[in-house]
């Protein structure tokens, strides 16, 4: 993955849905999300080699305890 500036990045909780929820409910919604798409530009993760190692490297998994039941007598 290249080195982003964390200025670019913008968390937008529930994006998708609001979205939605203003293209159906505003008059110019076609406008809108054409003026949007037209700044946009798709990635698709799957396609980059080194990504799923450095997912998973950033998950910051913590071992676990493996606990063993004890047989019966």
């Amino acid at each position: 993955m290249p080195p982003i500036d964390p200025g670019r990045i913008e968390l937008a909780a529930d994006a998708t849905l609001a979205g939605c929820e203003r293209a159906l409910l505003t008059a110019g919604g076609e406008k809108l999300f054409s003026a949007l798409t037209g700044q946009m530009r798709t990635i698709n993760l799957s396609l980059v080699s080194e990504y799923e190692d450095c997912y998973i490297d950033h998950l910051r998994l913590r071992p676990m305890s493996i606990q063993t039941a004890s047989a019966p007598n």
